[in-house]
């Protein structure tokens, strides 16, 4: 994600501090962190109002900011392109039930997926709707087909289980308002915390 900063703050913060050192740069590395972090929050609300994906999952699964620092004064935001699995969501039943589940993953949408089942993974705690190979077992040896304790032959294995998922954060922002409305917001954001941490600074030297 790309934003531009309106550089009249900048100038401001280098003519305010001149006599303070280093202190333009660590005001403005500042002020670009707070408004990555004001971006951030401005896709995953964008999305909510379209999707019922859980805040903090998107944030997770979708979201990274490289922080500015004084010498480096830019900071990057990577909206990751990783889909996201189904459970963080809206399925129902939301714990194990011998039921067809039903998954909403947009507002006003969803439906039942006849050949899921839902499951929570004991090694993560991770719950979501799965469905089953008909032909493909777990690699674990424990899972693989062997010699059935009554009668000739071999077991049938356990089937390995794949969950579903959903579209990706970088999918769900594709939405020119979302972007739009950050825009404005960054802008804001960047150019008081630019005043509040000049006056901070000038205060303390006071």
């Amino acid at each position: 994600m790309s934003l531009v900063i309106d550089s009249s703050s900048i100038n401001r913060a280098k003519r305010m501090l001149i006599g303070v050192p280093k202190g333009a740069d660590k005001v403005i590395a500042n002020a670009i962190n707070k408004s990555a972090r004001t971006a951030v929050t401005g896709v995953i609300k964008g999305i909510r109002k379209k999707y019922v994906i859980k805040s903090s999952k998107a944030r997770k699964y979708g979201t990274f900011i490289k922080r500015a620092k004084p010498g480096n004064l830019s900071a990057i935001i990577n909206i990751k392109g990783k889909v996201v699995p189904l459970g963080y969501f809206d399925i129902k039943p939301n714990t194990p039930k011998r039921v067809v589940p039903f998954a909403r993953v947009k507002k006003g949408g969803g439906g039942n997926i006849d050949e899921g089942f839902v499951q929570t993974m004991p090694s993560n705690g991770y719950t979501g709707v799965f469905k089953r190979y008909k032909y493909k077992t777990f690699k674990a040896s424990w899972a693989k087909p062997r010699p059935k304790k009554r009668g000739k032959g071999m077991t049938k294995g356990i089937k390995a289980i794949e969950t579903y998922y959903g579209p990706s954060v970088s999918y769900m922002a594709k939405n020119p308002e979302i972007h739009a409305n950050i825009t404005l917001n960054v802008q804001k954001t960047f150019n008081e915390d630019v005043e509040k941490q000049i006056s901070n600074i000038l205060n303390k030297q006071s």
